[in-house]
């Protein structure tokens, strides 16, 4: 009797156990759902006003040849990436990039040139280079850039 009613108390466990997996493997699928249509309707919302923005500077680029269009177009394109990445996150979950061998200094100054810095100043002295996912790097030194520049003083040297 007792080995019988072990028994089905172990099995009942497991049915209770695999009811539970079920249900949280049903709940992460509508959350993946969720989450891959919110990635697709932001990709869409900003890409409307991103290719304008793109068909209007072809443009201007035709009239004009000015270093502030060639930031814009950096800009515009950096804008596509993230959003190309943005879908593939939330399709994949996978990392976004490859590591790849960056030059910090390059990085930087590419970075600086698409965020409004004001009067801020920026000096890069290093040569070291190192191994990074170069969107997620871009990400990161942009915000870097964009907060030092937002926290400091007006014309100061970053």
């Amino acid at each position: 009797g007792r080995i019988l009613a072990a028994n089905m108390e172990v099995a009942l466990a497991a049915v209770e156990r695999d009811r539970q997996l079920r249900d949280r493997e049903q709940e992460l699928s509508t959350q993946n759902d969720r989450l891959e249509q919110f990635a697709t309707v932001v990709s869409h919302d900003l890409r409307n006003p991103l290719n304008v923005a793109i068909g209007r500077l072809e443009a201007v680029k035709e009239e004009h040849d000015d270093k502030n269009i060639a930031a814009i177009e950096q800009a515009l394109d950096r804008m596509q990436t993230l959003i190309d990445d943005l879908l593939l996150l939330a399709r994949t979950g996978d990392s976004v990039a490859e590591m790849e061998t960056v030059a910090l200094a390059t990085a930087v100054t590419d970075c600086w040139e698409v965020v409004d810095t004001g009067d801020a100043a920026l000096v890069v002295d290093t040569d070291r280079k190192i191994q990074a996912d170069m969107t997620r790097l871009k990400q990161l030194l942009e915000n870097l850039i964009r907060n030092a520049v937002e926290h400091s003083a007006t014309d100061s040297q970053l």
